[in-house]
């Protein structure tokens, strides 16, 4: 556990500067916020930013599909700084130069990469809940000055958020970090170019000749997929228990959320597997 220990510090050590990036993006959003607040306080304008009528739609949905939503800006930026991090988990001592030496340590390969996926992925995970967990603050505190504040629904709603951001950092995070182990730069995107080129010459192919191949695409976005089906959603007539109810049901408990972890697992034992085989240069 000490060991594991150190490599999880090494690996922040390397990562941290990209990993806090996304603080810095929601600070500069809130500062520019706070010049615009300013700016209309200032001429009278301010009790227009925050005037609604809400009263056609219950406080406890309105609460928790602003939480809930709130929280998709921050979430683009885990995925992105996911991959980023980890696209490169594999070759990371390689461009230090420290791969022999990390290499030559009584450490199990198994402990190397599970610290590598582990620091790419909840290591960006957690900033995102810290920054969550911000927004949600400022977020609620505008809810409750206009009635439409729900506590119980808000928690919830933040919750169901954190939930699906955290599949998604560990599907994208796990395909970005296989690629790693085949691919020296750029693996995710590279592996994405190969999907969008085949896409390509499929698609030419079953229009030229009538057939019906299906395109990788079509199966990536919905193995990646961690949202609700709309259509269930669209059945709960926005009230927010059935809301919840269809959000655990779709997201929590069901087989493709069984099938995506499978997956995730399968994606970390190949990558770490292809690395432990690699020549050592």
């Amino acid at each position: 556990m000490r060991k594991f220990k150190a490599l999880l510090k090494k690996d922040w050590h390397i990562h941290k500067k990209t990993i806090m990036i996304p603080f810095w993006i929601i600070a500069a959003f809130y500062l520019i916020n706070i010049i615009f607040i300013t700016g209309a306080y200032f001429s009278g304008n301010l009790d227009t930013m925050f005037q609604g009528n809400f009263e056609q739609v219950p406080a406890d949905t309105i609460s928790f599909l602003a939480n809930s939503a709130i929280t998709i800006f921050p979430g683009l930026l885990l995925l992105l700084f996911v991959i980023i991090t980890t696209q490169s988990a594999l070759n990371e001592d390689k461009r230090l130069k420290y791969e022999l030496f990390h290499r030559s340590q009584p450490v199990s390969v198994w402990q190397m990469t599970a610290s590598k996926f582990g620091v790419g992925v909840l290591g960006n995970f957690i900033v995102f809940l810290i920054i969550s967990i911000i927004n949600t603050m400022v977020l609620n505190i505008v809810l409750f000055t206009m009635d439409a504040f729900h506590l119980s629904s808000a928690m919830y709603g933040l919750l169901f958020a954190q939930i699906i951001y955290l599949k998604g950092a560990l599907i994208i995070g796990a395909f970005a970090f296989f690629m790693s182990s085949i691919f020296e730069s750029a693996a995710f995107f590279k592996f994405i170019s190969i999907m969008v080129a085949l896409n390509i010459a499929i698609q030419i192919i079953n229009g030229i000749y009538g057939w019906h191949i299906p395109t990788p695409l079509k199966y990536f976005r919905m193995i990646i997929n961690t949202m609700p089906a709309m259509d269930e959603l669209s059945d709960t007539n926005f009230l927010v228990t059935d809301i919840i109810r269809v959000s655990w049901k779709e997201v929590v408990f069901s087989m493709q959320t069984l099938y995506q972890f499978i997956g995730v697992v399968v994606l970390y034992v190949g990558g770490t597997f292809i690395y432990s085989r690699k020549e050592i240069v």
